[in-house]
């Protein structure tokens, strides 16, 4: 989970480059630019659970 940036359950920001992420468990909301940087790596993104609005 090095790879996921979590701070009081937002995930702002993805380091990683791996082409499939699974979302932990334990966010409740994801940063509008969280995967920004690792967008053109990603070919699949999992959530496993409902996000707040």
């Amino acid at each position: 989970m090095h790879d996921f940036v979590i701070e009081n359950g937002e995930l702002p920001v993805y380091t990683g480059n791996e082409r499939r992420v699974v979302i932990p468990d334990g966010v409740t909301s994801i940063g509008k630019n969280a995967f920004f940087t690792s967008f053109p790596n990603i070919g699949t993104i999992n959530i496993k659970f409902r996000l707040s609005d």
